[in-house]
């Protein structure tokens, strides 16, 4: 359903987004969609690379607990187990970066695992994003099994989102990622060395990175044998699910067929059927809910630059899903059609503002979520 609302120029008005329910606002006059420039998600980390604080080429500074000593970490020292900085690699036992000039590695006495090391970030509610990182094996001998256990957790420790990742061949490994969804205005991503072959293998970190992402829905097909839907079989896992989205089965032929999501991670990893209907000629669609989607909010301030000068009007956006994509629409009356306005902006915040050329008339703007 669309919400439509005459009022003046600098009121601001609140509706629910989702696929279906854009926000929509009547204003006094039409515009012209200004031209946007689009920015690439960027990492909510900071010193996600160890660069900070520069230490001496081939060096080691260890990262005592409780100290400061990382720009954005907080450290801990656990079973006698310190975190180190590493700059180069001039030794048998260690490493080149792998990118930049540092890394860190987790338990530098080679005593039982447990070091570890923690970031808080500001976050979007229902924002989802990315982790990624690499492990290392310093090349210990024998080799060693490394193994870390990364976790990011909301402002009052709920689980959002967990990996844990091993690596057991001398350098560096694959990166690694997972995913998770915020519930809270900050969250928390934390590695802690879980090596099982601790002593003697050295865990390694480097590269880390929280990477905002765009909502999506997740989507999957059915099987059907002698009429029954004996499966599904998930296509894309969507993202940013903070919930077990409704699954509907529709179409086929049949009737009767019912089956439910499984989430892990902020993604669908499958769908599981609970009843397999009958008389299905082929296979139904399989149907899942979005993810949860925040409530926006616009208001309009009329902007006056001179006498001569046309009329410009901005249109401030609040509870935006960065870098999802957003699309302007104007109607000249109330229930008439929607017309795009310009290209699909992508706020790279919660909150965004266009501007337009105020040119007469009465007319209604909405800003519709595009999936």
């Amino acid at each position: 359903m669309n919400i439509n609302e005459t009022i003046p120029s600098t009121d601001t008005s609140t509706a629910t987004r989702n696929s279906r329910a854009p926000l929509a606002i009547a204003v006094l006059v039409k515009f012209l969609a200004a031209s946007i420039s689009l920015a690439q998600p960027q990492s909510v980390l900071v010193n996600g690379g160890f660069e900070l604080p520069v230490i001496a080429t081939n060096s080691l500074l260890a990262v005592t607990s409780g100290k400061p000593v990382l720009p954005g970490w907080e450290s801990y020292a656990t079973n006698g187990n310190v975190p180190a900085l590493v700059n180069g690699c001039d030794s048998p036992y260690l490493i080149c970066p792998l990118e930049g000039d540092q890394y860190v590695i987790l338990n530098m006495n080679q005593e039982t695992a447990g070091g570890m090391i923690a970031q808080s970030f500001g976050t979007g509610i229902g924002q989802s994003y990315a982790v990624q990182f690499n492990i290392g094996e310093l090349g210990s001998v024998p080799p060693g099994t490394a193994q870390v256990s990364a976790t990011a957790t909301s402002q009052g420790g709920v689980v959002l989102g967990s990996l844990s990742a091993t690596w057991s061949s001398s350098g560096w490994g694959p990166t690694n990622t997972f995913f998770f969804t915020a519930i809270t205005p900050a969250s928390e991503i934390t590695f802690q060395d879980t090596t099982p072959d601790a002593p003697p293998a050295d865990l390694a970190l480097d590269n880390v990175s929280v990477v905002p992402i765009p909502a999506r829905v997740a989507a999957a097909t059915a099987s059907v044998v002698n009429g029954f839907v004996v499966g599904a079989s998930v296509t894309d896992s969507g993202m940013g699910y903070t919930n077990v989205p409704l699954v509907r089965i529709i179409g086929g032929g049949g009737t009767g067929a019912q089956a439910a999501a499984l989430v892990s991670n902020s993604v669908v990893v499958a769908v599981n059927v609970s009843a397999a209907g009958s008389g299905y000629t082929s296979p139904p669609v399989v149907v899942i809910a979005p993810p949860f989607i925040p409530r926006p909010t616009m208001s309009i301030t009329a902007l006056l630059f001179g006498p001569l000068a046309t009329p410009v009007m901005r249109l401030d956006f609040t509870e935006l899903s960065p870098y999802d994509h957003y699309q302007l629409q104007f109607s000249p009356v109330a229930g008439g059609a929607w017309i795009d306005l310009g290209a699909p902006f992508i706020p790279t915040a919660a909150t965004n503002a266009q501007y337009a050329n105020a040119i007469g008339g009465v007319g209604f703007f909405r800003v519709e979520y595009v999936p």
